[in-house]
């Protein structure tokens, strides 16, 4: 049963993350950035667009605190943050498993993760994208983003057989042309 009140509480949340959207985009405040989706999810937890903001806004801080010098406050911190960001990953999955978009937005946080060699990352990255391609075999960007995952392993092979793939489905994909390019450059 939809209420008024469930209605406000959608409302409130979309316009908390749009907030949050314009002032990172404005002023690049990543701590007040987060703050407006952590109090739009306070109020629509359910709101898998907030819980992908969230994870969008999880790996810029994980990129941020990475690029400064490792003590063990930041340490604890990034874990701390990696831990959060995951959650928010997978509930955003857990609400809505249909969503090709909350599956990317998974698979694509493992990968970064895998990229900085977080144990279990890569396979868990591998088996987002799997759930990806096998509800959505027809979109190329799961192909590309798995050759990308495959090549932090250095499995060429799977990336290149990837990348064939996402071009027989979109044959004019510049993305996938230029990642085989550098796949065969460096080889």
């Amino acid at each position: 049963l939809i209420t008024r009140a469930s209605i406000a509480h959608v409302v409130v949340a979309e316009m908390l993350i749009n907030r949050s959207i314009i002032t990172l985009n404005t002023t690049g405040d990543l701590g007040l950035s987060s703050r407006y989706v952590s109090q739009a999810l306070r109020i629509y937890p359910q709101d898998t667009r907030g819980q992908r903001a969230a994870v969008e806004l999880g790996l810029l801080q994980i990129q941020k605190i990475a690029a400064e010098a490792p003590t063990d406050q930041t340490t604890a911190q990034l874990r701390k943050i990696i831990e959060d960001t995951i959650q928010y990953g997978l509930k955003a999955v857990s609400l809505n498993g249909d969503d090709y978009q909350n599956w990317l937005e998974l698979a694509v946080l493992y990968q970064e993760l895998a990229g900085a060699n977080v144990g279990g990352a890569y396979e868990n990255a591998k088996d987002a994208y799997t759930k990806l391609i096998a509800d959505n075999p027809t979109n190329p960007i799961a192909y590309l983003k798995r050759a990308q995952l495959e090549l932090l392993q250095k499995n060429t092979d799977a990336a290149i057989a990837d990348l064939v793939t996402a071009v027989k489905l979109k044959p004019d994909f510049a993305a996938a042309y230029y990642l085989a390019s550098q796949i065969y450059a460096s080889t």
